[in-house]
């Protein structure tokens, strides 16, 4: 059963002195787009964690967030760059007296210098750390996976409801359709008889002119073609995988032949039917969108 592209995932971890915390947030999208917010300690897992959820995750925007903290003694935390920090203040105090800048020197900002900051020389205790937060992303990923499926199954549901409420539709159509060829073939003899009432005219031509406009007029061809479509887009519904694009082709399918239907029938009862099929369709699509 196809799942939802809407959904979020939170995990967090805990190990000797260490913090992980990831999020992930799903939203729809046409194809897979996951955008990476963490660490410049873990920038070196992103191929990594891509792998993971490329094999979960076929469609959506996926942003997501990585926090990492190290705190005690713990040997993985980084360590600042010394000779480095060192040369840079060094550098500001002739350029105070060069230029004569007055004021202290602004240690947030200076600190927030991504090169000020480097790991420790140990690699046991990054390695833990990388560990620690592919083992909090793959958590996150299956409870993502779980919460989309869990929306999936509810819009599944709805959109079976909405298209079985469009084949009843598509039933009171053929009712109407069926009685449209016959009245108005009797209507246009009936205008032809008015307007040439001191004409003769040929009966079988008349007969058949009428014949050929209710042919035009007749919108069977279109509802037997939407049948055919709702049954398809029901049946894709129980599939499993991704089916929202094709799903979306089908319901564009199926907005053109009730367009079609509508502009054929000079009937004002077919045409409101037109109409409350052609929102129903329009609501499909809204929560098809939201289908991977």
């Amino acid at each position: 059963m196809a799942n939802s592209m809407t959904g979020f995932a939170r995990v967090q971890l805990e190990t000797d002195g260490q913090i992980v915390t990831v999020e992930l947030k799903s939203v729809n999208h046409r194809y897979l787009d996951v955008q990476y917010r963490m660490p410049r300690q873990v920038h070196m897992l992103e191929e990594r964690l891509k792998s993971i959820l490329h094999k979960q995750v076929a469609r959506g925007r996926v942003e997501v967030y990585v926090q990492f903290e190290a705190g005690g003694n713990s040997e993985s935390a980084g360590s600042i760059n010394r000779p480095l920090l060192k040369q840079i203040l060094s550098e500001l105090s002739e350029l105070a007296v060069e230029y004569s800048i007055a004021g202290p020197v602004a240690w947030d900002a200076l600190l927030s210098i991504p090169a000020i900051w480097q790991e420790n020389a140990s690699g046991e205790g990054a390695e833990h750390s990388l560990e620690l937060v592919e083992k909090a992303f793959s958590e996150a990923v299956s409870e993502l996976v779980q919460v989309r499926a869990r929306e999936g199954r509810q819009l599944v549901q709805e959109l079976g409801a909405r298209v079985l409420a469009l084949q009843q539709l598509l039933t009171e159509l053929d009712d109407l359709a069926a009685s449209m060829p016959g009245l108005a073939m009797q209507k246009w003899q009936e205008r032809l008889s008015v307007l040439l009432q001191a004409v003769t005219i040929d009966e079988a031509r008349v007969l058949q002119e009428a014949a050929i406009l209710a042919d035009r007029m007749s919108i069977e061809e279109e509802l037997v073609r939407l049948r055919i479509h709702t049954e398809h887009f029901l049946n894709m519904l129980e599939q499993d995988g991704p089916v929202g694009r094709k799903l979306d082709f089908l319901l564009q399918e199926m907005n053109r032949e009730m367009n079609t239907a509508g502009v054929k029938s000079s009937s004002s009862a077919i045409s409101q039917l037109v109409v409350d099929g052609k929102t129903m369709l329009e609501q499909c699509r809204e929560q098809v969108q939201n289908l991977e």
